[in-house]
């Protein structure tokens, strides 16, 4: 009989934890939903409107990423949030998705100028794609990004380095039969 008490006790924990992360998650989406509702309304007929040279569309997609990174993390992983950072986190990862998804907006138009000369991109929609990926997951961008860094400022040194290492891995690899 002495077990079912602390057992009583835990049930009772989770039951409040559970209803506590309900309520921040319903508080969060219905404070998301407002911000880019007004956000929307706001700028909605504002022509060509941009944010620190990126296009507001972009910047919306990637505020959006953000949060629905966020709302995925409480609704499929909370059992994997940091209790004490919690607050700043759920504050924090919308607007590091913005700032994830004006970086992709700028590696978009030096993508363009290289390619084609010109910074002009008329449709954005794909661009949007992108920012909503960025926000929704920055260490897929932060990725992105040590890729670029490694392969632009690469020197040569450091590639026949690289290619030493892959012939001494193939001479000292014993063939498949």
């Amino acid at each position: 009989m002495p077990q079912k008490k602390p057992l009583k006790k835990s049930r009772k924990k989770i039951r409040v934890q559970s209803l506590k992360l309900f309520w921040i998650t319903f508080i969060y989406t219905v404070s998301f939903l407002t911000i880019i509702s007004v956000g929307t309304y706001l700028l909605w007929n504002q022509h060509s409107f941009s944010i620190a040279y990126v296009p507001i569309d972009v910047l919306e997609w990637a505020f959006i990423g953000g949060m629905m990174g966020v709302l995925y993390q409480l609704a499929y992983h909370p059992h994997t949030l940091d209790k004490t950072n919690f607050t700043s986190w759920i504050v924090a990862k919308p607007v590091i998705g913005v700032v994830m998804g004006g970086l992709i907006y700028f590696l978009a138009v030096s993508g363009s100028i290289f390619l084609n000369g010109t910074s002009s991109i008329k449709n954005t929609e794909l661009l949007d794609v992108f920012a909503f990926i960025g926000g929704f997951s920055d260490k897929l961008t932060i990725s992105l990004i040590n890729q670029i860094v490694d392969k632009s400022f690469r020197d040569d040194d450091d590639n026949d380095k690289v290619r030493s290492l892959k012939t001494q891995s193939k001479e000292t690899t014993p063939p498949f039969s």
